[in-house]
């Protein structure tokens, strides 16, 4: 009971000190990725698990080269090709995390690094709401994972041939030999949605930081006047200048850093995105022509469950996507919507100081209403237009197949 008490406050408190993707750890064991195999024991694991999922795969290859397809086989074909999607994503996967582990190392780091406006009161309010959206974003596809694995176990699918472990045609194996082969995919099927869980809670994370930015910038003068009241200083002028110039250049330096941070984020997003949209094509196409050609109610709802939660993450990930574009205009918004005119009066004495302010501003302002693109694979740019683009697609390939079938 502790131990729940223990995990329900790491869900939902985001504590000083605390990892921000503290979550992502479990399942990077179960999925195998991300990690550095900089030592021969975490390669020997690596190359363990790969050597693994090839030999699955081989078998489910073996599947297709061996068994002569009849028109009714629909559950057969779908789950054979459903897994053997899986499998090359998640193996891809390995790769492209593998390939951009120090990104994600940084983006992590920099995550924790929550000293910026640490002293704001409301950045801890900020900064925990986003975390707990992380947080959902990261529990939630794992455990309809789980409940679609028990469904799965449930319904006995392991004692139907078309997930049964197969040598020239023929079932092999006892019973319990057949539901470890089942349960085994529960390993590619964490790693599959760990791609865009991964990416979804970044950008969570960064969508914590720019509010954060926002309300910063937004009561930028406030904050000065009360240093300077705290100061019994209001009718300083070299220390308002002061003041306002270090916040500024605070504010413009952790803007930066949100730059560089979501530049890292975007090469690594996009060859995620570029395998995700792929080969969730078909499996949502092929979950959908099944549940539709399909008799058995109990195979329908365990086979409709895996292509709407590939759906759903997909259309997360869009939608976050829009949601740190708008973000990153507010910021702007948000500088010019203060009284800075009226604030920084001009004067000759202070001609550098002010000069000095206003192009800080101006740059702050411009930057914001820059243009934040994710790509799918440097192709296309994602947005909700692109999640269109897939349900039509999807239903226009499902549409066909019914039609020739």
């Amino acid at each position: 009971m502790e131990w729940l008490k223990q995990q329900w406050d790491i869900v939902w408190h985001l504590r000083a000190g605390r990892d921000y993707l503290y979550f992502l750890r479990p399942f990077q064991l179960v999925a195998g990725y991300p990690c550095n195999p900089c030592t021969v024991g975490k390669k020997l694991v690596v190359v363990m698990r790969v050597v693994s999922y090839l030999a699955y795969l081989t078998t489910m290859l073996h599947k297709i080269l061996y068994t002569v397809y009849q028109p009714e086989d629909v559950n057969y074909v779908t789950f054979v090709s459903g897994g053997i999607t899986v499998l090359v994503a998640v193996l891809l996967l390995m790769l492209i995390f593998t390939l951009h582990y120090e990104s994600f190392r940084q983006l992590r780091d920099f995550l924790n690094d929550r000293t910026f406006a640490d002293d704001h009161p409301r950045s801890g309010r900020i900064r925990e709401r986003w975390y707990r959206w992380s947080n959902c974003l990261i529990l939630g596809p794992q455990g309809g994972i789980i409940l679609i694995l028990l469904q799965t176990w449930l319904s006995q699918q392991h004692l139907k041939k078309h997930s049964m472990l197969v040598i020239r045609g023929d079932p092999i194996g006892t019973e319990f030999e057949q539901f470890l082969y089942l349960s085994f995919l529960y390993f590619p099927t964490v790693g599959f949605f760990m791609g865009c869980s991964i990416v979804n809670a970044i950008l969570v994370g960064f969508l914590g930081e720019m509010e954060l930015l926002g309300v910063c910038m937004g009561e930028m003068f406030e904050t000065v006047d009360g240093e300077l009241k705290a100061r019994d200083a209001q009718d300083d002028r070299a220390l308002f200048w002061t003041t306002l110039h270090d916040r500024l250049r605070t504010c413009a330096k952790r803007h930066s850093e949100i730059f560089v941070m979501v530049s890292k984020l975007q090469r690594m997003a996009s060859f995620v995105f570029l395998q995700h949209h792929v080969f969730s094509l078909g499996l949502v196409t092929s979950g959908c022509y099944v549940t539709l050609r399909g008799g058995a109610l109990r195979e329908n709802i365990v086979f409709s469950e895996y292509p709407i939660s590939v759906v759903l993450e997909y259309f997360i990930f869009c939608q976050l996507v829009e949601k740190l574009q708008d973000m990153n205009h507010s910021i702007g918004d948000r500088l010019y919507g203060t009284d800075w005119m009226m604030k920084m009066r001009y004067t000759p004495a202070f001609h550098r100081e002010y000069r000095s302010a206003a192009l800080t501003i101006r740059l702050l302002i411009t930057r914001s209403q820059h243009r934040i693109r994710f790509t799918c694979g440097t192709i296309n740019a994602v947005s909700m237009e692109k999640f269109t683009e897939f349900v039509n697609m999807s239903y226009s390939i499902v549409m066909f197949l019914l039609n020739i079938n």
